[in-house]
């Protein structure tokens, strides 16, 4: 199921080098991973995490896609961790509210040595709270924070004060390839980041996106985006 500890190994297993997650914190104070804002699709219970405990979250059981039971359970943080630790990288998104106690979740995943294993992808508005907790003594490397941007002024402010790896540009659903995004994407190449969107388009327009400089894709069909890759690396003739 979605978001279940058993997918990590899906995904090593597929060769997917990214594993996308997504962190709410419980009643209780506990990260669990959650995507949507209420447990409904996800889980066999209904609600939101962030008005339960951990203890009645681990009493429900994981949906699979088409809605079926599963017997796993719901992910803590920590199992994700734990699970994923020299196999995949997770890409966190940290769900509204959650930015708070980055700090925490900071705690928890130096706890695990995990810090090579996780990147964090946060909206730019994020960027001050981040910097702020980093002044106050909250460890954190650059190359752990994937930024959302959606113009340039934003790509030079987050490599002037965080110098991470990954810069994530944002693309119109209804035109993934316009002129001023292609733009962007090749300006934050220049400026030395490599590039993720998300897969939005046709594969038509993800050949424009390769061509500008993207090198990471965000998608929720990665068998589909692999097999076009490994056809784009086939020469014409194979």
């Amino acid at each position: 199921p979605e978001n279940s500890v058993a997918n990590i190994r899906v995904c090593q297993n597929k060769g997917y080098e990214l594993y996308e997650t997504d962190i709410q914190r419980t009643k209780d104070g506990h990260f669990v991973i959650i995507h949507d804002p209420t447990i409904d699709r996800e889980t066999t219970g209904s609600g939101s995490a962030s008005e339960m405990n951990l203890n009645e979250l681990k009493a429900l059981f994981k949906k699979f896609r088409d809605g079926s039971k599963s017997q796993h359970r719901v992910a803590t943080l920590e199992e994700f961790l734990v699970e994923g630790n020299g196999r995949v990288v997770f890409k966190a998104d940290l769900k509204p509210g959650v930015n708070r106690y980055f700090n925490e979740i900071m705690a928890i995943v130096k706890r695990h040595q995990a810090m090579n294993g996780i990147v964090f992808r946060v909206p730019y508005r994020d960027a001050d709270l981040l910097e702020a907790f980093r002044k106050n003594g909250v460890v954190f490397e650059g190359n752990q924070m994937m930024f959302m941007v959606s113009n340039k002024n934003q790509v030079d402010d987050i490599r002037q004060r965080f110098d991470p790896t990954t810069i994530q540009v944002n693309l119109r659903k209804d035109d993934p390839t316009d002129a001023r995004t292609i733009e962007l994407i090749r300006y934050a190449n220049r400026k030395g980041f490599v590039v993720e969107t998300h897969a939005e388009g046709t594969e038509d327009d993800w050949r424009v996106l390769i061509g500008a400089g993207v090198r990471i894709f965000h998608t929720s069909k990665p068998a589909k985006m692999k097999s076009f890759l490994q056809q784009m690396d086939r020469p014409p003739d194979a």
